[in-house]
């Protein structure tokens, strides 16, 4: 289920000329996730339109709160709501990766801090346009041998229209709450989830 990620360069000569095929998941390192990654007959990727790409975003500081193992309910987030207005990306930070990138006891994944179902109803409430995370935020995730219902916390925001951004980095250096942001997964067709480039501008 999970692919690895793999390059095969070939090369010409005489002189210099190199070109680079790629093989990995859509859904490695950072990337989009649409509703059709759990809703069946759900929007895909290429369907997303470029105003739900670009805009505001609100950063939701956990970072203080958050440890291994933990889980991020809706007394965590409630406190947020009068930040986040509605088409927003809401941006879950806890600083989970600088704690473990790169872990070799596989932590960063097996330890990451967990939305739960409860948890995910809360921004659905708030109307954003999406929401990002820093962690690996479904606990049914870690699981290879998972079945479909066990990503519920995808499918309480999918399933509402409200995309996910997986894989996010750096939430730290922001130096405001709130930030325009730009995310630019490719546009693929009939896949529900895309590698991105998602980056913040402060003002």
């Amino acid at each position: 289920m999970r692919r690895k990620l793999s390059f095969d360069t070939i090369t010409k000569s005489p002189g210099y000329w190199q070109s680079t095929g790629l093989s990995m998941s859509a859904h490695t390192a950072t990337h989009i996730d649409a509703p059709l990654h759990v809703c069946e007959d759900g929007a895909t990727i290429s369907d997303i339109p470029l105003d739900r790409l670009v805009g505001d975003a609100v950063v939701l500081d956990l970072s203080s709160k958050v440890e291994e193992d933990a889980t991020i309910g809706r007394k965590d987030l409630i406190g947020f709501a009068p930040d986040v207005r509605e088409g927003d990306v809401a941006l879950i930070r806890t600083d989970w990766g600088l704690k473990r990138w790169n872990a070799p006891d596989l932590s960063l994944w097996l330890k990451s801090p967990v939305l739960t179902v409860e948890g995910a109803d809360c921004p659905v409430e708030m109307k954003p346009s999406a929401v990002g995370f820093d962690c690996f935020q479904d606990f049914g995730a870690r699981n290879v041998g998972f079945v479909p219902d066990d990503f519920a916390v995808h499918k309480t925001l999918l399933g509402a229209g409200v995309l996910i951004y997986e894989g996010l980095t750096d939430l730290h250096l922001l130096t405001q709450e709130r930030v325009k942001i730009v995310a630019a997964p490719l546009r693929l067709r009939a896949v529900g989830a895309a590698p991105a480039r998602v980056f913040a501008i402060e003002a």
